[in-house]
């Protein structure tokens, strides 16, 4: 049912819920939203994003030419979507039964968390808490802080990853609450 409403001298037509849903913007949205979930827009923007900063960050590269920075980007997005596309339509019944094989074995509440070795310990602790992983740092797998600096410490380690974290709006989990959500003893046990 449509109704009116008037602002002054002009009338406006209120549209029904129904009547949205039905229309052509509501429509495409729903198709835009589908598209997005079939090629996991998120991960295909994370790894088409850490290529193109990987090529501006690249030593060699003196003068950017961003019109293959645009086409590296545009490209990248195009055959990543399609991989995952295609991942999608192949892997469902594969990912159902990873998803039922971790619930077997770990039950139905488990954390899971990346780490990444060397210089790909930043990279892979972004990309994997942008998705929602617990993350983990330190010295034990990357003993420098950038290319040719070793880290001070591994505080020093975990605060970058801390900073990264809350630019994505990520929680960061206090020493206990993360024992806690690992299910360890409240007290780190002596060596």
């Amino acid at each position: 049912m449509n109704s009116t409403i008037s602002s002054g001298d002009k009338p406006y037509r209120l549209m029904s819920p129904e009547t949205i849903k039905h229309s052509g913007s509501f429509k495409i949205a729903e198709k835009l939203k589908d598209y997005m979930l079939l090629v996991k827009f998120n991960l295909s923007f994370m790894v088409v994003f850490s290529a193109v900063i990987s090529y501006l960050l690249a030593p060699m590269v003196k003068v950017y030419d961003w019109k293959a920075i645009m086409l590296l980007f545009i490209g990248g997005m195009l055959v990543t979507g399609s991989a995952n596309a295609i991942n999608q339509a192949m892997e469902k019944q594969t990912d159902a039964m990873m998803k039922r094989t971790a619930d077997r074995l770990f039950g139905e509440d488990y954390q899971w968390s990346v780490l990444g070795v060397g210089r790909n310990q930043i990279p892979l602790a972004t990309i994997s808490a942008a998705m929602g992983s617990n993350v983990r740092v330190g010295l034990e797998d990357n003993v420098y802080y950038s290319r040719g600096r070793k880290a001070k410490s591994n505080a020093e380690l975990v605060q970058r990853s801390v900073r990264i974290a809350h630019e994505l709006n990520r929680a960061i989990a206090t020493p206990s609450q993360a024992r806690a959500m690992l299910g360890l003893s409240s007290q780190p046990s002596k060596y």
